[in-house]
């Protein structure tokens, strides 16, 4: 499969091979008229192609239905995880165990930082502690779950993402010659 970014520049090379079969009038330039004139027409699979991929070489959610759904997904999840999380931070807070009123990602977990004197009070899973060892960040067990859901729905979004790139590959190498022959006269 190719990468997002290796899709992204073939389709600037297919793009840039339809700019050019406009270009050259026969009567000023017979030459280049003559090699434009035998650019591969890519129209329809750039219009399939362009804009599902962002300059970042991330996937546009309307690559897929499933991609879009699970994106949606997880944006819920991650809403909710944060309400559970500030939620629990307020409590925390009154009760002296925050060492800071922020949540933080360690090991790809939502976690709290927990004053290390506290931890033993705040039930969850411990992801590391701070360099001076006075915080412990620490995924709350009413978390737990909703981070397990979050983690398994990012593997299904980088699986399916996978997939589309796959799927767009196989568009891609079906016009291989044609990709050789713009890539050549454009050269």
């Amino acid at each position: 499969s190719c990468t997002a970014r290796e899709i992204l520049a073939l389709l600037a090379v297919m793009r840039k091979g339809q700019e050019l079969r406009r270009t050259f009038d026969r009567n000023s330039f017979p030459h280049l008229a003559d090699l434009a004139g035998v650019l591969p027409d890519f129209r329809s699979l750039l219009s399939e192609l362009d804009g599902q991929i962002h300059p970042d070489g991330s996937i546009d959610s309307s690559a897929s239905t499933e991609l879009g759904r699970l994106r949606r997904a997880i944006e819920r999840l991650r809403h909710d995880i944060q309400k559970t999380l500030e939620t629990l931070m307020r409590r925390l807070s009154r009760d002296k165990a925050l060492q800071d009123a922020v949540i933080m990602l360690r090991n790809d977990r939502l976690v709290l930082p927990i004053r290390v004197e506290e931890k033993r009070h705040v039930p969850g899973v411990i992801h590391g502690a701070s360099s001076s060892g006075a915080t412990v960040f620490l995924e709350p067990m009413e978390t737990v779950p909703l981070n397990n859901e979050l983690v398994e729905l990012e593997d299904r979004e980088y699986a399916e993402t996978q997939r589309i790139l796959g799927e767009y590959t196989e568009k891609l190498r079906v016009r291989l010659a044609d990709l050789l022959t713009v890539a050549s006269i454009l050269a």
